[in-house]
């Protein structure tokens, strides 16, 4: 991929109705890998998204809701549509018949390729991690992060200078947090300074995680940092982070779209077929 096309914060990701292995198995895998992921359960809203999100990755299921007709249509309707010319179009499929799967080949351009599911996981996350590579979906960034400065859920608190000083979460990865305090906390917070007892609270659970500074900043009346939590966390503890990220960015992705109409197009009647059969006026 050409450098000028990389897209700084990646690519969303977006599986719609995707196959329960998928669904449990790799996509988890794939979080893990920093990937920025979304489901829906219909393709209803799948145009909803790429409108909103017009250089998506998205793969679809060629066994829920429609035949393979309609499916084709659905997916050329996008690939001849200017607005959706960044929009990365795959199938993912658990048993489909050959013929079926020749016909998505030769009939749409799926940038994204046709995976056909295997049984072993590691050798399916394989496959979506080079496609994933090949378009850029990480872009520059490392880790994914998801803005939660409205969510009264979470929060951190540390030990400084012997007093508890409760934080304010602005965003949040499997990596770190910005926080914000009050200003008058700036001599006592530089850059580079040790918490090892800073707590995350995330939904009424205390996350005991340690962290140190790694920018601080007073912007108005209030104390912006940066934060780095300490090496050695829990999976189990990561993996509360991470599923709290996707679920943030989820809400996230559904008010974003929440405004936009569902596709109603009827994908399963040939255009060509219905006006023969039009009555004349």
């Amino acid at each position: 991929m050409a450098e000028e096309n990389v897209n700084p914060f990646g690519r969303k990701i977006l599986f719609v109705d995707p196959p329960y292995n998928i669904a449990s198995l790799v996509v988890p895998l794939l979080m893990e890998m920093e990937y920025e992921i979304y489901t829906i359960d219909t393709y209803a809203r799948m145009k909803a998204v790429l409108t909103r999100y017009p250089d998506t990755i998205c793969f679809i299921n060629p066994e829920s809701e429609m035949d393979t007709d309609g499916w084709i249509r659905l997916i050329q309707s996008i690939e001849n549509d200017p607005a959706f010319s960044q929009v990365i179009i795959g199938v993912v499929a658990r048993a489909i018949r050959k013929s079926d799967k020749d016909r998505y080949l030769a009939e749409c351009k799926l940038k994204a390729g046709f995976i056909q599911q295997v049984p072993d996981k590691d050798e399916l996350t394989a496959e979506f991690h080079k496609v994933f590579s090949e378009n850029g979906a990480k872009g520059r960034r490392k880790y994914v992060r998801a803005n939660c400065s409205e969510d009264n859920s979470i929060s951190a608190i540390a030990t400084v200078h012997n007093a508890k000083v409760r934080f304010a979460i602005q965003d949040i990865s499997t990596v770190g947090v910005c926080a914000k305090a009050g200003k008058e906390l700036a001599p006592l917070l530089p850059a580079n300074t040790v918490l090892p007892d800073f707590t995350l609270i995330l939904q009424g659970t205390e996350l005991k995680i340690g962290a140190v500074i790694i920018m601080s900043k007073v912007e108005g009346d209030q104390l912006t940092l940066i934060t780095l939590f300490r090496s050695g966390m829990s999976t189990n503890i990561k993996n509360m982070i991470r599923e709290y990220v996707s679920t943030m960015l989820s809400q996230s992705l559904q008010a974003a779209i929440a405004d936009l109409p569902d596709d109603d197009a009827d994908y399963m009647t040939d255009p060509a077929k219905a006006k023969e059969e039009k009555p004349e006026d």
